[in-house]
């Protein structure tokens, strides 16, 4: 049984920039096979859009808020979207 879908993009705020959080999020994203993308934005945070299982992207979420040790994560807001199918995992 193959596991459901959910496509989610998500604002990182707090010191998300300039600290390799987008690298750490690529890395992660790995791990719990999430496809989509990592970008910084012109307000200082970082825009991911992701595409997995409800479960992986749930446990995946957690470790986002971890973050790499420079960083700091103040909020990250959700926001489901329709489903993409999307194909690896992208810094933009």
């Amino acid at each position: 049984m193959t596991a459901q879908l959910v496509t989610i993009k998500g604002i990182i705020t707090g010191k998300v920039q300039g600290v390799w959080y987008r690298r750490f999020v690529e890395h992660e994203a790995s791990l719990y096979h999430i496809q989509g993308y990592a970008k910084n934005l012109s307000d200082g945070s970082v825009e991911v859009l992701l595409t997995g299982g409800v479960d992986p992207l749930f446990q995946f979420l957690q470790q986002m808020f971890t973050g790499p040790q420079a960083s700091r994560v103040d909020n990250i807001a959700i926001y489901r979207q329709p489903t993409t199918a999307l194909q690896g995992f992208k810094i933009l």
